[in-house]
């Protein structure tokens, strides 16, 4: 399990050590207590079970691979927008809620992660971090 699937927050001390200072790769090379390595608080853990599921999403969802994406802009500089095919990965980067419209070509689109249902062409309500993976239903 690496540091991000622990959710572990960067450590800075680096910068303290002359023979380290000098390179930030540093500041991802955590110190270890391997005693209480084991021990993820609720937190981790929440987050290691999301990846573990967008990972297992993303490998059954032949649409999310190659190098076809188109990036477009939903008029709110807090979330980033792009299209693979018929799917669209909206994600809100702020601790604010926010609305969106998605350039959709159907309808009504579903959550891949959640499997709930969204309608197209009205605004969407994005939670605070929130990331939705919507695949149009055509």
């Amino acid at each position: 399990m690496t540091d991000d699937e622990k959710a572990l927050f960067n450590d800075y001390t680096y910068r303290h050590d002359p023979n380290k200072s000098y390179d930030s790769r540093w500041v991802h090379r955590i110190k270890r207590d391997w005693e209480k390595e084991k021990n993820l608080t609720a937190e981790q853990k929440d987050f290691n079970d999301f990846l573990k599921t967008i990972t297992k999403l993303r490998s059954q969802e032949e649409m999310l691979g190659g190098n076809e994406i188109a990036f477009y802009d939903v008029q709110d500089s807090r979330v980033f927008a792009f299209r693979r095919k018929t799917i669209h990965v909206v994600a809100n980067f702020s601790e604010s809620p926010c609305r969106v419209k998605i350039d959709a070509w159907s309808q009504e689109s579903r959550d891949i992660i959640t499997g709930i249902k969204y309608y197209n062409h009205v605004p969407l309500n994005l939670g605070p971090y929130q990331v939705l993976w919507l695949k149009e239903c055509l």
